[in-house]
């Protein structure tokens, strides 16, 4: 018997049970062959019939699943669209300012004046951190 479905039976549920089975045994053996070849081909059947019923329910749980997929598609692509831009950084307006600071030779002179404090500041960075290239 199977433990599940004789889960919260009583004794005599399952000696009732075991009964009608061995019964059913009995009648079995005693058909003759044209009948058991029946019997067996419409039970075959009915389960057929159950499994097409079975695989039609699973294909309509899953039918919406395409649709959903392009809907949380067009959702990401609407939000990331929509999303707002970062504010622009206070100079930022000139956007060859960077490049006109590094090449203004009047800025160089500010680092000449303490070549000592930038000799320190080498010192106290990890090993390679300064490196630019």
């Amino acid at each position: 018997m199977n433990d599940r479905r004789d889960e919260g039976l009583s004794d005599q549920e399952r000696a009732l049970i075991e009964r009608t089975k061995q019964a059913l045994d009995r009648e079995l053996e005693a058909l003759d062959t044209a009948t058991r070849v029946r019997l067996t081909a419409a039970r075959r059947a009915a389960l057929g019939r159950l499994e097409e019923a079975q695989g039609e329910e699973r294909g309509a749980r899953l039918g919406w699943l395409p649709t959903a997929a392009a809907v949380g598609v067009v959702v990401i692509a609407v939000g990331v669209a929509l999303a707002p831009r970062p504010a622009p950084v206070a100079g930022d307006d000139e956007p060859g300012a960077e490049v006109e600071l590094l090449l203004a030779e009047d800025e160089l002179a500010f680092y000449e004046q303490d070549p000592e404090f930038y000799a320190w500041l080498d010192e106290q960075l990890p090993a390679g951190a300064g490196d630019a290239g």
